[in-house]
């Protein structure tokens, strides 16, 4: 997971027009953490509402397991942390990230 402001996340974020979920994550897995990885199977989808400042949003993912393929190529966005299993559900700020990893 990542953190920022107090909050953790998986690492992962919006598409750019014309990727897909798959090449997302490749992407954001080298801006957020300066790491390569493989993409080892698609684990589901999950669409999720929550508030934040004051806004409404509708958050559409799509969680997949990986592996990294080698060290970090630099410094990354976001410092990575890795997380106990009995403390999943607390440490996420999104509930479909917490039900992600619950999967795997």
């Amino acid at each position: 997971m990542v953190g920022a402001h107090g909050r953790y996340f998986l690492p992962g974020g919006g598409s750019l027009p014309g990727e897909t979920p798959d090449e997302t994550i490749l992407r954001e897995m080298l801006e957020e953490l300066a790491r390569s990885v493989r993409i080892v199977s698609k684990i589901g989808e999950a669409v999720q509402y929550f508030s934040a400042e004051g806004q409404q949003y509708r958050m559409e993912a799509t969680f997949f397991a990986a592996e990294f393929t080698g060290e970090a190529t630099g410094v990354g966005e976001h410092e990575l942390f890795w997380l106990e299993t009995e403390k999943i559900d607390a440490a996420f700020y999104h509930q479909c990230h917490a039900w992600a990893c619950r999967q795997n």
